[in-house]
Formats: structure tokens, sequence, C-alpha cells
């Protein structure tokens, strides 16, 4: 089945290299207008949703697997996903405000991971009456993994090669080869990395 497009808006455009609108699977909905996808050569797709507000850009590399991820990029602002990188399952990547979202290369996404620069919802400091909740971007680096079912908040740096526990909620700075796991997450060992094969 090719990629459903819906176009509410006016000027939102899908760059890809391929003929992945019409061998893949999915949805791609426009809910506004301005919005600008590219989509690299060899990527695939299980069943995702994508989603735009308006002012959008959306910038998928090369052989970049989706799976059937949920990415809700509804603010004027970037998500960008580099080469290489999987998703597994149902991953929901969330953009309400805007913040930009940085997926680097050779990633590992789990299933069931959420990912969201903002908290959604407005929390208010009752002296002032001013928020105190703003969003803040995500930069994850190269060949990092994230274990199934963690939750990775508004703010979060994770360097490259670290790898991040199932079930996990991480929000910080976290450096390069690195073990981080919990809730909240920590750094529980230093000086590791990961690769996909068993030796």
């Amino acid at each position: 089945m090719p990629i459903k497009i819906v176009d509410l808006g006016h000027n939102n455009q899908i760059d890809t290299s391929d003929d992945f609108l019409a061998t893949q699977n999915g949805t791609i909905f426009f809910e506004r207008s301005n919005n600008h996808i590219i989509i690299g050569k060899n990527s695939n797709s299980d069943d995702i949703y994508l989603h735009c507000g308006s002012d959008a850009a959306v910038h998928i590399g090369d052989h970049v697997r989706l799976a059937k991820a949920r990415m809700h990029i509804v603010a004027p602002t970037k998500l960008i996903i580099a080469e290489f990188t999987s998703f597994v399952g149902n991953a929901q990547i969330s953009a309400h405000e805007s913040a930009e979202i940085t997926f680097g290369h050779n990633c590992l996404i789990a299933d069931e991971v959420t990912v969201s620069v903002s908290d959604m919802h407005s929390v208010i400091d009752v002296e002032t009456g001013k928020r105190i909740n703003p969003a803040r971007p995500i930069l994850i680096g190269h060949r990092v993994w994230i274990g199934a079912r963690s939750t990775v908040l508004k703010g979060t740096t994770i360097g490259d090669g670290s790898f991040i526990g199932a079930h996990s909620l991480v929000r910080g700075t976290f450096p390069a080869n690195v073990m981080a796991a919990g809730v909240p997450a920590k750094v529980i060992r230093t000086g590791v990395t990961w690769r996909t094969d068993l030796i």
C-alpha cells in the first residue's frame, strides 16, 4: 500500500530520492501549511504516522528504518533522523512546541520509546503568574541505543555510543560511552559501548 497523504494546508512539500511514497506503508498528515519533509534513499516504513502542523521540517536520512513510529511535529521546528537509524515498533516522537529533536546516525530506538520536547501543559508560578516549564530541545548522539518503554524528556542530551536501559526516565546530559538506566536514569557504568551483533 502506498503512503497515504492528507493535506489540509498549502505549500507542503515531500522530497524523496526513490519510490518511498509508492512502496511503503503509513500516513503523512499536513494539518496546516509550509511543511517540508525530506526522506532519504532506501528508508522504509511498516506503518508510520507523521503529523506536521505548520512550518515544520522533517529530515530523514538514508537507510532509516521507521517501523511504526508516530511523529507529531506540530510546532514550527525541526526533526532530524540521521542515516542508518532504526526504530523498532511504536516509538512516539513529539514536538508540540518549537524545540528541535535530533537523532544521530546508527541509533537504535526500541519499542514504545517516547521522546518529547514539551510537557504539553503549562506549569505556572502562582506568585508571578509566569510559565516555568518552557520546551527544550533533545539531542541524541550517534550510535545511541534507547531501551524499550523508556521516556526521553525535554532538554536531554545523550552522548555518542551510549545506551539507555529499558523502562528508564531520561532527562539531563549523559556523556559518550556510558550505560544509564533507572527512574530517573543515572549513569551506572562508564567506558562502554554496544553493538548489534552477539559476540
